[in-house]
C-alpha cells in the first residue's frame, strides 16, 4: 500500500512554495499568491517523501530508499544515496544552508559526504527534555507526556527554532505539536501546529516548515486542495491543552504510563522483525483473487512460480498473526496455515468499512508493507 498525495512542502526565500505531490509524481510550485507557475517532473515508481533548498534555491528531494535527487533550474543535476538503516527523519538545511539527511537517532550526513556526524543529543529529565546542540544545550519543559523533541531550523538572527510535541496518553490518544524559538538557550516564545482531523497523532514533520528569516509555515491538505498556513510566533507558552482537554483524555499516571512505554517498545523491536520476515508465496495455493472486495498486491499479482518474498504479510481468512492466533484451528498462525494454502494475501483497503479490521491488523502488524 503506497501513501499517495501532497508529502512535504517547502517555502523559498522569495515566497514561493514547493509542495511534493507524490498523486501526479511531480514538484509543484506556486507564487506566495497561490497560483502555480511551474513543475519539475519527478521519476515514476519512487516514493520521495521529503523536500528541502540547498544553496543557490537547488532543490533536494528523496525517497524510501534512501535515494536523493537535486534540481537546478528545473532540472536533474546530481543524484545521491545514503543509508536507511537509522530510520530517516527527514531533509534539513544546517547553518551553511548545506542540505543534510538527519536520522531519528540525532545524527546526520551532508548529501554528498558519506561522513556521519552528531547533530544533537537528546536527554530525558522528569518531564523535561534536554537538547544538547553544537553551539547551546536548550532545555524544553512539558506538563504531560514528551512525544518527540527536535531542531527543526537555526534562524538568521541566531534563534533555534525546536518543534514540541506533547502527549496525553490515557482514555485514548492526544498529541499537540508547537514550534517553540530559543536564544542562547532561553524561550523567546512559541506557536501551536493547526490541529486536524487528517493527523491522528502529532503533525508530521513533512507539513511543518521553518525559514532561514524566522517564519514558520503549516501545510494542511483538504481533500482537492492544500492549504499553506503561516505560524506566528509570539511571546509566553501557548497551548490548546485545558482542563477539559485533560479530563476527556484522563492521561495515565507515570508509573501505568512508563509501563505502556515499555509494550511499544517491545512492539517496535518485533515490528522490525516482521518487516524482514522472509516466506515462499505459491501463487497455486495463495494467490487472491482480484474481485469488487479484494485486491491483490501489485507485487504478487503477476506472479505465476513459487517465489520467495520478504516483508509483512496479511493473512485472509482470520485474525492471525506471523507466530500469534485470535481463534484456534489448523492454520492458527501463518508459519503453519500460509505452506498449507489455508491463507491468502491481499491488500486491505482504507475504508470506513474495514476500520475495526485495520485495528486489530496494526495491533498485530500483519499487513503488507506500508511504503
Amino acid at each position: 500500500m503506497e501513501i499517495r498525495g501532497p508529502q512535504s512542502f517547502a517555502v523559498a526565500g522569495n515566497g514561493d512554495i514547493y509542495i511534493l505531490d507524490t498523486i501526479d509524481g511531480q514538484i509543484e510550485i506556486f507564487n506566495n499568491k497561490g497560483k502555480q507557475e511551474n513543475t519539475i517532473k519527478l521519476p515514476e515508481d519512487k516514493e520521495f517523501f521529503d523536500i528541502e533548498f540547498g544553496k543557490n534555491n537547488n532543490v533536494f528531494v528523496i525517497n524510501d530508499l534512501g535515494e536523493i535527487n537535486e534540481y537546478k533550474n528545473g532540472k536533474l543535476k546530481n543524484t545521491f544515496e545514503v543509508s536507511t538503516d537509522e530510520g530517516i527523519l527527514g531533509l534539513f538545511q544546517d547553518s551553511k544552508q548545506n542540505v543534510v539527511v538527519r536520522y531519528l537517532d540525532g545524527t546526520e550526513t551532508i548529501v554528498g559526504n558519506k561522513n556521519k556526524n552528531k547533530s544533537y543529543k537528546g536527554k530525558r529529565k522528569n518531564k523535561s527534555i534536554e537538547l544538547q546542540l553544537d553551539s547551546e544545550t536548550i532545555t524544553v519543559d512539558y506538563k504531560y507526556e514528551p512525544a518527540g523533541t527536535y531542531p527543526l531550523q537555526k534562524t538568521e538572527s541566531g534563534e533555534q527554532l525546536v518543534i514540541e510535541n506533547e502527549a496525553l496518553l490515557g482514555e485514548g490518544l492526544y498529541v499537540e505539536t508547537r514550534v517553540e524559538s530559543f536564544k542562547n538557550g532561553k524561550s523567546q516564545g512559541n506557536t501551536v501546529a493547526l490541529p486536524t482531523i487528517n493527523y491522528y497523532t502529532s503533525v508530521p514533520k513533512q507539513f511543518i516548515y521553518a525559514t532561514k528569516d524566522g517564519k514558520v509555515y503549516q501545510m494542511v491538505p483538504q481533500n482537492n486542495s492544500v492549504d499553506i498556513y503561516e505560524l506566528q510566533i509570539s511571546e509566553g507558552h501557548k497551548t490548546n491543552i485545558n482542563k477539559a482537554l485533560v479530563e476527556k483524555y484522563n492521561p495515565m499516571k507515570p508509573n501505568k504510563r512508563k509501563a505502556l512505554i515499555a509494550d511499544w517498545y517491545t512492539a517496535y523491536q518485533r515490528a522490525g522483525d516482521m518487516i524482514n520476515l522472509t516466506w515462499t508465496f505459491d501463487p497455486s495455493k495463495n494467490k487472491t483473487p482480484d474481485t469488487s472486495t479484494l485486491t491483490p498486491p501489485q507485487h504478487l499479482a503477476s506472479i505465476t512460480s513459487v517465489s520467495s518474498q520478504t516483508g509483512i504479510p496479511y493473512n485472509w481468512g482470520g485474525y492471525v498473526g506471523i507466530d500469534t492466533s485470535s481463534s484456534p484451528s489448523n492454520w492458527s498462525i501463518f508459519r503453519m496455515g500460509f505452506p498449507k494454502g489455508n491463507t491468502q494475501v491481499i491488500l486491505i483497503q482504507m475504508q470506513a468499512g474495514f476500520l475495526e479490521q485495520w485495528e486489530l491488523i496494526v495491533a498485530d502488524l500483519s499487513h503488507p508493507r506500508i511504503n
